[in-house]
């Protein structure tokens, strides 16, 4: 009996070691299938989202292509959208270059600080009347067309071609006599703004504060809320009539592209109705998501 105390005692206690491995790999199994079960389930619940903001971003679109059509058909539009918060694109007729105006004045805008940040050039460089920094300012802030000249002969329009393509902008090219981008490349270029991918944040601020209370107000401006902070750039050209705008919403930023054109019937103004019932719209879709 005193033999066999000692085996049974050891026998108990393998069975429990046993056991208790039997039960912790039994608990890990669960453990790992319900952190399985509960990544599906946020992978599922982010693909839900997703399908729906593209739902509503589709009904968007339309509300705005049924909006264009009443108020003038004959206008041709494009639409670019950018929701910062999701990093998700959506528009229409937006990708192929067209005739930028002055929005790709932004473009060599930037260009041009981040020549700056490499000490190729300085801003208190004399150029024209004024410096170079003083130049970038009128070139945006009221949109002057020699201070424009002035830079572009300084920084060269192939250069800028150059660098748009090294950030990923495809439909770009400034050169003398063609000045064409893509709505959503215009859309872009203020999203890496907004998100500090090209330039410091003391440059890029000082372009954003150019691109408040411009010269040229009468397009997306009244679609806001009087309280709404946002910096735009917009292009008036004959028939053409743009504007590309970065807006600080406090709960959804976004970038908002529009190109317009009708050399049929040029009349900028009456333009103006259009782009700001876009803007409102598009604010809306925003303000509500």
């Amino acid at each position: 009996m005193k033999k066999i105390l000692p085996f049974l005692i050891f026998l108990i206690i393998l069975i429990g070691l046993i056991a208790g491995g039997y039960f912790a790999f039994k608990a890990a199994q669960e453990t790992d299938s319900t952190v399985a079960t509960n990544k599906v389930s946020e992978e599922e619940k982010r693909a839900q989202e997703a399908a729906e903001r593209e739902e509503k971003q589709d009904l968007l679109v339309e509300k705005i292509k049924v909006l264009i059509k009443q108020k003038s058909p004959g206008t041709s539009f494009s639409l670019a959208v950018y929701d910062l918060n999701n990093d998700e694109y959506f528009g229409f007729n937006d990708t192929k270059a067209q005739h930028a105006a002055s929005v790709s004045k932004v473009l060599t805008a930037v260009y041009t600080y981040s020549l700056v940040e490499k000490g190729t050039i300085k801003l208190s460089k004399p150029l024209g009347a004024y410096n170079v920094g003083t130049q970038i300012k009128y070139m945006i802030n009221v949109s002057s067309a020699d201070s424009w000249d002035l830079i572009d002969e300084l920084v060269g329009r192939d250069s800028q071609n150059k660098y748009a393509k090294s950030i990923g902008l495809k439909s770009i090219d400034v050169r003398l006599n063609k000045n064409v981008m893509s709505p959503k490349d215009a859309t872009m270029l203020l999203v890496m703004l907004a998100k500090g991918e090209l330039i410091s944040e003391t440059n890029r601020d000082q372009l954003f504060s150019y691109m408040q209370n411009t010269e040229s107000e009468d397009y997306f401006t009244a679609g806001f809320p009087k309280s709404t902070i946002f910096y735009h750039k917009t292009g008036k050209y004959l028939g053409e009539g743009h504007d590309n705008a970065y807006v600080v919403h406090d709960r959804n930023p976004f970038v908002l592209t529009v190109f317009s054109n009708n050399n049929t019937a040029p009349s900028l103004i009456g333009r103006g109705d259009i782009m700001t019932s876009i803007a409102e719209e598009v604010y809306n879709y925003f303000d509500s998501n």
